[in-house]
């Protein structure tokens, strides 16, 4: 059975180095430290269901504490946004991301091409991978603006052909993003994210 490195950091990561982000960063910028405070993983969702059309439109259930214009509010937004990044992998549903972002968010657009590559090759993980151990704010708050760090792994689990059989094992990977928020009238919104290590 192969072993293959995250598809989430090797694509964002290839994307970021090609121009497509602002940029690449390496280790100037630190990472935050873990902060069990605002961890969350999230369960495996129901059944796959196919992604809808890019004029559908879906809406997420954001939690009560990522709704607020406050610091701790655009914390909470980018750590749940995060764990939706692994959501929708998983569900083979980039809406279910997409759905939190601006239509101009850089670097976002990257969920969709991993799940492309896993409908195409017919697979998809066993479950969510995306948990969050820390997330701290990198610049003080705007008065529409955030830029938040997340720490997080992405967990190994197996992935699977679209029989359900183990094709391969996905390992652990450790990174960090950070995510340019943009409050609107609907709440935070990403408008950036890029791989900072």
């Amino acid at each position: 059975m192969r072993v293959r490195r995250s598809a989430l950091i090797s694509v964002l990561g290839v994307a970021m180095c090609a121009g497509t982000l602002v940029g690449c960063t390496g280790g100037e910028n630190p990472a935050p430290s873990p902060s069990p405070i605002v961890s969350e993983s999230i369960s495996p969702s129901p059944s796959e269901s196919p992604s809808p059309s890019p004029s559908e439109s879906v809406t997420v259930e954001v939690p009560e504490a990522a709704r607020a214009h406050t610091e701790e509010g655009a914390i909470e937004f980018a750590t749940f946004a995060s764990t939706m990044i692994g959501r929708a992998i998983h569900a083979n549903d980039p809406s279910l991301f997409l759905g939190l972002t601006d239509a101009a968010c850089g670097g976002c657009g990257v969920v969709s091409t991993i799940v492309d590559g896993q409908k195409a090759a017919n697979e998809r993980p066993a479950e969510p991978r995306i948990v969050v151990s820390g997330a701290q704010l990198f610049a003080p708050l705007g008065s529409d603006t955030a830029e938040v760090d997340i720490v997080a792994t992405e967990k190994a689990t197996d992935v699977l052909d679209s029989n359900g059989k183990i094709v391969r094992v996905a390992e652990e990977t450790p990174f960090s993003l950070r995510l340019g928020l943009l409050w609107t009238a609907g709440g935070w919104r990403v408008g950036e994210m890029k791989v900072i290590q």
